[in-house]
């Protein structure tokens, strides 16, 4: 089935550009620049630590999209959570995802004190479709993970276009929710 699914990200991330954080009155700067950083290991290989080892020049950039979260049933519905992917492992103490994402902020902000930080929802897995099916509790769940985390926004890295495995109404549903529950904190957070 095809999908206006394009389009809609193209406007999520455009109200993100010019709605994430700072003076909402103030004119959208001119250029946005945003970085990907994973937080999971790929097999027995570490993506993270090295990253932040090289000292990465964050004054450069803008946003920092981190990846990646996915879905889990919970209490009867899917909520987002950390994945604390460690190729087939668990995290050592101090390494869970969430300790990541603190050391990652904790870094970007010494070089640039304006970074905004930005989690995605991983593409695969039937995250999108999963968090469709419970869009109330899972829209709690991203407001809760931002907060918990100090995040300023929650993107959806969902590349199997194509394949979507939800209706458009499913969609649209999933994605007011989200917004609706992201507006009612009253703080800056941003969908994308």
């Amino acid at each position: 089935m095809k999908t206006a699914f394009p389009a809609a990200i193209l406007l999520c991330g455009l109200l993100c550009i010019s709605g994430c954080g700072g003076d909402s009155s103030a004119p959208p700067p001119s250029r946005v620049i945003g970085q990907y950083i994973g937080i999971f290991n790929d097999a027995a290989v570490d993506n993270f630590n090295p990253i932040l080892a090289k000292n990465p020049p964050f004054d450069l950039w803008d946003i920092t999209f981190i990846a990646f979260l996915h879905t889990f049933p919970h209490a009867g519905a899917y909520v987002v959570d950390f994945e604390n992917a460690r190729g087939g492992g668990a995290p050592n103490p101090g390494d869970t995802d969430g300790d990541r994402v603190a050391k990652l902020i904790a870094a970007a902000r010494k070089k640039n004190p304006a970074m905004k930080f930005v989690i995605s929802l991983g593409y695969g897995s039937s995250d999108l479709a999963n968090a469709a099916t419970t869009p109330e509790a899972f829209a709690d769940s991203v407001v809760k993970l931002l907060q918990d985390n100090d995040l300023d926004g929650f993107d959806i890295d969902y590349e199997e276009i194509n394949t979507l495995e939800m209706s458009d109404e499913a969609f649209r549903i999933l994605i007011t929710t989200i917004r609706n529950r992201l507006d009612q904190t009253g703080k800056n957070i941003c969908l994308s």
